[in-house]
């Protein structure tokens, strides 16, 4: 489906993916922001965006769970999942203090989102 959220927003179209348990990706794009919304039945199980402040790594840094260092460290991590299986390989980040920073990182990520007023 293809859209602009002034016509769909975001929150019905999060609710009717909700209600009909589907599978899948929403993308949306505003201005040069793009996001991601992933479902399984139905549930959103991962956001995320370009936009730096909602990067893994900053979200990472502001509860001090990892350094700046430690993040550089990991190099190869072009994405926030290959960040957190790199600081979880090298015992700087938990399974459960990468759990708590997604759950957080994913809310805000979905709370920026609905305050979108357009957007496709």
């Amino acid at each position: 489906m293809n859209g602009l959220l002034s016509e769909h927003p975001l929150a019905e179209l999060i609710s009717e993916i909700s209600t009909k348990t589907l599978w899948g990706a929403l993308r949306v794009v505003r201005d040069r922001a793009k996001a991601v919304i992933y479902f399984e039945t139905g549930k959103v199980i991962y956001a995320t965006t370009n936009l730096h402040n909602y990067r893994l790594a900053e979200y990472l840094q502001k509860q001090g769970l990892a350094a700046a260092e430690q993040i550089a460290a990991a190099e190869n991590a072009l994405t926030d999942f290959a960040l957190a299986a790199a600081l979880m390989a090298n015992r700087v980040l938990t399974r459960n203090a990468l759990d708590r920073t997604l759950d957080e990182q994913v809310a805000d990520v979905l709370r920026m989102l609905l305050l979108w007023p357009d957007g496709e």
